[in-house]
């Protein structure tokens, strides 16, 4: 699996660009409108990546968020969403925008993605909104999976790390998050994968 790719951009297409690495070229699928600031040829860029493999050809997806590639794989796992139509509905809407809307149960806010009918909306937030539902209470907030604007301070990048080992521990689902959301808050954007876990550990002992 290839987690990043770092290199110089070659060319900046319409919806891709060609990063150059080691001599080699490599078209990479991304959402550019939330590329900021804008990509320049010779520019040096960093995206976490998505790599599908099919029979007939591999197709290598980047994204400058962590979150934006969380969001492009549930979608993906959701029947009837191709990468072509998950990749076009992180380019249109903002990563934060995207969860409030499963959490609540808003699929209007995906029709307004060209290629995404009320149907594939509906099915969208049926599929995800349990997934994203927001803990304890905080819907009121703003405060979602993956997400602390609300709470005016920044993820760390440990944050993804965080939520697979509760999950690995047992904490899954909304119980996971809640934790994970909570130790972030506490320990600030610049926290260590370890401390994290040992903060939400705590949090949990704690009751």
């Amino acid at each position: 699996m290839i987690a990043f790719i770092r290199g110089l951009i070659f060319a900046v297409n319409e919806d891709s660009l060609i990063i150059e690495v080691g001599g080699l070229g490599f078209q990479v699928l991304a959402p550019l409108k939330f590329l900021n600031p804008r990509p320049q040829v010779g520019q040096e860029i960093m995206l976490h990546t998505h790599l599908q493999v099919r029979e007939d050809s591999w197709q290598l997806f980047g994204f400058a968020q962590e979150q934006q590639l969380a969001l492009f794989r549930h979608l993906l796992a959701v029947s009837g969403i191709g990468a072509k139509t998950a990749l076009a509905i992180v380019d249109n809407i903002s990563a934060e925008a995207i969860t409030r809307a499963l959490a609540e149960g808003n699929a209007d806010l995906f029709c307004k993605v060209p290629g995404v009918g009320k149907k594939t909306a509906q099915r969208l937030v049926v599929d995800l909104k349990d997934k994203f539902a927001l803990p304890y209470g905080q819907a009121a907030a703003g405060e979602n999976l993956g997400f602390s604007a609300a709470l005016g301070v920044a993820l760390p990048s440990a944050y993804g790390d965080l939520l697979a080992a509760l999950e690995q521990l047992g904490y899954r689902g909304a119980e996971g998050r809640a934790l994970a959301m909570q130790a972030a808050k506490n320990l600030g954007e610049g926290a260590q994968s370890a401390q994290l876990l040992q903060e939400a550990l705590k949090l949990a002992a704690q009751g």
